[in-house]
């Protein structure tokens, strides 16, 4: 793994390195574990940035506020890509019912930031809007004929499937966006593609799991069931190998 890191870029070594410290940032667990594995990466792998763990941290912290300050409109451009305009994305479609806690909303937005990394690179894949093994398009890659179709046939539907047409009805009211009238092409915006996304997440009945292999299995069995991907793709994507993040980083950045 060290040959492999060695061998990318500066700008690879620095988006692979700001993906393992932002999962170190975000991941549930103790203050004292997570400093611990902070400590170890940074005295393990000299950072890409030059920066030392303080620096580095600040510059992440200032990384994510800036990605929530994504102007609105930019949400609404045609094939609008890259992290922070998913990130902003996301954060718009989520969040929206006072009924959802802020430990579910928070699993909710980093399973849909996986879901954005492993199926369209955050739609920087060259991919993203002229996908050749299938008609799913967009930075979460929805298909109109599938995903896109049913989501709007539960919203239409009378007397039933509640959920969602309470989730259409809190998108107009605090975007001004209606799935049910949705187009096509409205998938290759970021706004749509990930109220979609988290549409088409709601009519599965199962709850969305915390565990990275578990919330692997999940995407796999309900959001993307007919590419050519696997469990192993979503973890590998995602930087999820194995079990402890201690591990994870020998595997990343050990000796081989």
């Amino acid at each position: 793994a060290t040959k492999e890191y060695n061998n990318f870029s500066k700008k690879g070594k620095i988006k692979n390195y700001d993906m393992i410290v932002e999962q170190i940032l975000t991941t549930d667990v103790s203050e004292t574990e997570r400093q611990k594995t902070l400590d170890l990466l940074f005295d393990s792998i000299p950072n890409p940035r030059g920066l030392n763990q303080q620096e580095y941290i600040m510059t992440m912290e200032s990384e994510i506020r800036q990605s929530k300050q994504v102007g609105k409109e930019t949400l609404f451009k045609s094939r609008n890509v890259g992290r922070d305009v998913t990130m902003a994305a996301i954060n718009a479609v989520t969040g929206l019912s006072e009924n959802e806690s802020p430990e579910y909303v928070k699993n909710l937005r980093l399973f849909m930031r996986d879901i954005a990394r492993v199926e369209s690179d955050f739609g920087e894949n060259e991919n993203t809007f002229s996908n050749p093994n299938s008609s799913a398009t967009g930075i979460f890659q929805v298909k109109a004929d599938k995903a896109m179709t049913e989501v709007q046939r539960r919203i239409k539907e009378p007397n039933s499937f509640q959920n969602l047409k309470t989730y259409n009805k809190q998108l107009k009211e605090s975007l001004g966006i209606d799935l049910s009238t949705a187009t096509a092409e409205d998938l290759e915006t970021p706004i749509y593609s990930a109220a979609f996304a988290r549409g088409y997440l709601m009519t599965v009945t199962k709850p969305i799991p915390t565990d990275p292999q578990a919330q692997a299995n999940y995407w796999r069995n309900n959001y993307n069931k007919g590419d050519n991907y696997s469990v192993s793709d979503y973890l590998i994507k995602n930087r999820y190998f194995i079990d402890t993040m201690q591990e994870k980083l020998g595997n990343l950045f050990g000796e081989d």
